[in-house]
């Protein structure tokens, strides 16, 4: 709703330029920032998504009478990093080793869920071999571990033109990609210099260059990620719940 109040403003996100001297006219996107709101906005939904799979782990590990301290939902890069977080750990505490209160006690008590996370859900990359669901969750949920003290800056890109007028020239619904703020979209050569309306075209939010979804268009992902955490949570539901824990 942030993105969509603020691109029916008059921006002019997309504006048509004339360079006389070379006698051509550009269709290029304004240097328009997305709104503080928006980045705020993203920042908290991948904090919700992360915290709703860290909700099901903990609740598991208090109905089987475990600490929920240190119980989190794994996701790293590498599938031996999400093995390596099933294994028994301690913490030190007045002056002795304590069993930490780890995916390991989690998994005594739930056998069939190391199995469910690394060979159904797969939360690492898919260079590690997961499939679509686990590569885009490990992706999407672990973006603000990049830089937790600096919000993700996304940039917007030039999409689609439902219609417009170039040089002279008429545009309807043209697909465009990989165009942003620096680059012209079309280039027209020889056309008179006449004024031209302004384009009614469509405008994407896009994770910037750094991330690992850089280039992806924020809100499809969000779509995409947040129903691949609804399949995940269901899986959890049908897998676990109900279920007696093992002694």
């Amino acid at each position: 709703m942030i993105w969509e109040l603020f691109a029916n403003l008059d921006n002019n996100m997309v504006r048509v330029e004339f360079n006389a001297a070379k006698g051509e006219h550009y269709l290029r996107t304004s240097p328009v920032g997305v709104p503080f709101d928006f980045r705020l906005a993203i920042s908290d939904a991948l904090r919700c998504l992360r915290s709703s799979l860290d909700y099901v782990v903990s609740a598991m590990a208090r109905k089987a009478s475990l600490s929920d301290k240190n119980v989190t939902f794994p996701f790293h890069e590498k599938r031996g990093n999400v093995i390596d977080m099933f294994k028994a750990k301690v913490v030190r505490e007045n002056e002795r080793d304590v069993p930490a209160g780890t995916l390991h006690d989690l998994g005594v008590k739930y056998p069939d869920l190391q199995d469910l996370i690394l060979n159904e859900i797969q939360p690492f990359s898919a260079e590690d071999g997961a499939g679509p669901m686990g590569d885009l969750i490990w992706r999407l949920i672990t973006m603000d571990n990049i830089d937790k003290h600096r919000l993700l800056t996304p940039t917007i890109n030039f999409t689609h033109v439902e219609r417009g007028s170039v040089g002279g020239i008429r545009l309807e619904n043209l697909g465009l990609s990989g165009w942003g703020p620096d680059h012209p979209a079309i280039t027209v050569v020889g056309a008179p210099n006449e004024p031209q309306p302004e384009p009614d075209a469509t405008m994407d939010v896009i994770f910037p260059e750094g991330t690992r979804l850089a280039g992806k268009p924020v809100l499809s992902a969000f779509v995409e990620g947040s129903n691949f955490v609804t399949d995940v949570i269901r899986t959890f539901e049908t897998k676990f719940e109900g279920q007696n824990t093992a002694d």
